[in-house]
């Protein structure tokens, strides 16, 4: 997604967890005409707790 890019939006498909790492799927779009398309975020918890993330894939749909 381009940084400074207008009107997006993310909502969360599906999500996951345990105690050391989560991860989510998310469809995503932004911009007019709108780019969109999909996004896999996994996470891991770092040792002071804080989540980080580890992998972000984003694909975009054609159409």
């Amino acid at each position: 997604m381009s940084e400074g890019g207008c009107d997006k939006t993310l909502d969360i498909m599906r999500a996951g967890s345990d105690s050391e790492s989560s991860w989510c799927v998310a469809r995503f779009s932004e911009g007019d005409p709108p780019n969109e398309g999909f996004s896999l975020n996994v996470f891991e918890r770092d040792e002071n707790g804080t989540w980080l993330i580890s992998v972000n894939s984003l694909s975009e749909c054609e159409g």
